[in-house]
């Protein structure tokens, strides 16, 4: 069958992680069974947070107008996005338990509070796209990506996914990458970004981390001339040689998941 037309970045994290895994999923409908949580259900959590950024940005559109509110402004409008963030998720009736929905909402209210703090930091920047779905192509597989964020920052563009949990540039390294998404998203987007960042977000830090042709273009991005790219943790590579590296692997990463 056509198995090109509905694929998305996940899927080929799959297949580089496990190509048997992937066809067992993917292909053949195998899932594994779900275990209930007591309290808030944590899958949600990353949900709710790209959907508070999202509303937020959607309003900012770059960091002057952040840097433009006073506290009080800043926090009533993270109260705001995060209060409606979670209504959507979590609709009345769901049967979440009330203590646990507030301790949610506290934790997002410090995560972005955090994140926010942690871009009037940075150089001045705007926001060029906000969750943007997109048609891509690559190894004749057609790919549906959406990066969380792509800013503009002086002539650099940097390409920015939300994490909850402990990511590591790491995961980007070698020929079947551990998180395909954001080298798919700088190698395939038209305007070609030098950059890609993790914003790696709890209630007790926020921070960047990343790889990009300028290491001051986010406090916590790697200059590409000192990202490990191989597996043996070469060094030297400018931004358009990691690149290309990229764009080879993933292309026939793609190939692979395409033959099955």
């Amino acid at each position: 069958g056509d198995w090109s037309s509905d694929v998305c970045s996940s899927d080929l994290e799959l297949q580089s992680a496990c190509p048997f895994q992937a066809f067992a999923e993917l292909r053949l409908g195998a899932t594994r069974l779900e275990e209930p949580d007591a309290g808030f259900d944590r899958r949600l959590r990353g949900v709710v947070l790209h959907r508070a950024l999202q509303g937020i940005w959607s309003q900012l559109a770059g960091q002057s107008a952040l840097a433009a509110l006073d506290g009080s402004a800043r926090d009533a409008l993270v109260d705001d996005a995060v209060s409606a963030a979670l209504v959507a998720a979590v609709p009345p009736g769901a049967g979440e338990i009330a203590i646990a929905f507030e301790l949610e909402r506290e934790w997002q209210r410090q995560a972005v509070t955090r994140l926010l703090a942690r871009d009037l930091e940075r150089p001045p920047f705007t926001v060029i796209e906000i969750e943007q779905p997109r048609e891509l192509t690559i190894g004749g597989l057609d790919l549906r990506l959406q990066a969380d964020r792509l800013d503009r920052v002086g002539d650099e563009l940097v390409v920015i996914d939300y994490k909850t949990g402990n990511p590591k540039a790491s995961a980007w390294r070698g020929a079947r990458m551990e998180a395909p998404q954001l080298p798919l998203y700088a190698v395939l987007h038209p305007e070609r970004p030098t950059g890609i960042a993790f914003a790696v977000v709890g209630s007790a830090r926020a921070q960047y981390l990343g790889v990009g042709r300028d290491a001051g273009a986010i406090p916590g991005l790697k200059a590409a001339q000192e990202f490990e790219l191989t597996e043996d943790r070469e060094t030297g590579f400018a931004w358009p040689v990691i690149a290309a590296h990229w764009q080879a692997w993933l292309g026939r990463l793609a190939e692979d998941f395409a033959s099955g």
